[in-house]
């Protein structure tokens, strides 16, 4: 083997290591930028001007401020404090579980909530 032939497989080696950690690092940064289900999120159900409304806080900063009935068209408050209460549950489960937020007609119905 030529002297050239001997230094390629070491420098090969080197260089995947080296690929490896880098990759390995960044790797384990980008999911420390991911949030965590072990955020404190919290529901507050509150009184507004045409019925009911409900806010979800994440490490105490507002996330979602829903003052109308979610998937109906036009801007309807919740009749009742319980219904707020129960979409919003229904919401917060969904922000803690990383998953989009969305309500449906369906969901609605299911919960029996008036609107």
């Amino acid at each position: 083997m030529t002297k050239t032939k001997k230094l390629i497989i070491p420098l090969l080696i080197v260089i995947i290591v080296g690929a490896v950690l880098v990759l390995n690092k960044n790797y384990y940064k980008s999911k420390k930028a991911l949030p965590t289900k072990k955020e404190a999120v919290e529901l507050v159900v509150n009184k507004t001007i045409d019925g009911w409304g409900y806010q979800i806080y994440k490490q105490g900063i507002l996330y979602i401020n829903q003052k109308y009935i979610p998937a109906i068209p036009g801007k309807k408050a919740f009749a009742s404090k319980e219904d707020a209460e129960k979409v919003g549950e229904i919401v917060k489960k969904k922000v803690i579980n990383l998953e989009i937020p969305h309500i449906s007609t369906q969901t609605l119905d299911s919960l029996k909530i008036k609107y």
